[in-house]
């Protein structure tokens, strides 16, 4: 147990018991003293306990365990405003809004909600100045995945379409109470300002994700369920007779643009049979 409070399965909670790793972790957010920073799983506080000895203008944890809040309530609430609540359920444009700036977020979240974090922190991207965040490894591996390889996937295109990622470094599993069956990886995410050349940011998530539907099927097949074949025919962009992973995210997003023109030129919304 850590600080009385013994993990719970159903939280997939995995506490951080090297301070030396929480330290590195908030050391790659380079905290300055305008800056707001949302810890989201805070936990017991193993991140939360450094985060504090940072010149900052706010923060703010995140955590669904009441046993924790109690916790981080008794060690940090005169440094830190404790919420319970979700990252999945908290409105981070309302939050950005209030602070009238955008938001460094940090943390050592649950593996199975690693996936739903991360899209929610995408979708809300707008909001956030820096993400520094601890993930099961081969999640990392997906994500910083190169075109060609088995790992390379929707999260290798999507978050390197509107991220810079930089892994930082791996975390042992013996870093951890209780120890996971799995070594975890510590990735820096920086969110591009400028999007531009992406005309419609839905249509491209929607190009991605078909085009991946079956990875061992060409970007034809997987297109037909998508468009309608007469459309098929007409794009010039990329080759559309290799499978999903050769293809690189700039040619991801030629594909959905040369898709977006065609619409666009017969008055069209939707291209979809």
């Amino acid at each position: 147990m850590i600080h009385s409070v013994k993990p719970l399965k159903k939280y997939g909670q995995n506490f951080l018991t090297n301070r030396n790793y929480a330290e590195k972790i908030v050391a790659a957010l380079s905290i300055c003293p305008e800056d707001v920073v949302l810890e989201i799983g805070a936990g017991t506080g193993a991140i939360t306990a450094v985060l504090q000895h940072y010149p900052y203008r706010k923060i703010v944890c995140l955590e669904i365990d009441e046993r924790c809040i109690r916790v981080l309530q008794e060690k940090f609430a005169d440094r830190a405003e404790i919420i319970h609540d979700s990252i999945l359920n908290f409105p981070l444009a309302e939050f950005a809004a209030t602070v009238k700036s955008k938001i460094k977020v940090v943390g050592n979240i649950p593996y199975h909600l690693t996936s739903a974090i991360l899209f929610k922190l995408l979708d809300d991207r707008k909001y956030i100045a820096q993400l520094v965040i601890m993930i099961q490894q081969e999640v990392a591996d997906r994500l910083l995945a190169l075109p060609h390889s088995r790992e390379y996937g929707i999260p290798s295109v999507l978050f390197g379409t509107y991220t810079q990622m930089v892994r930082l470094f791996k975390v042992g599993r013996q870093n951890f109470f209780p120890v996971p069956n799995v070594d975890s990886t510590v990735v820096q995410f920086t969110f591009e300002e400028q999007t531009g050349d992406i005309p419609d940011h839905d249509l491209y998530r929607q190009v991605v994700r078909q085009c991946f539907q079956m990875k061992r099927k060409i970007i034809r097949n997987n297109l037909r369920r998508f468009l309608k074949e007469e459309w098929l025919e007409q794009i010039t962009s990329v080759p559309l007779h290799v499978r999903p992973e050769d293809l690189s995210v700039e040619q991801y997003v030629k594909l959905t643009n040369e898709i977006y023109r065609l619409t666009a030129a017969r008055g069209k919304k939707k291209l979809v049979n």
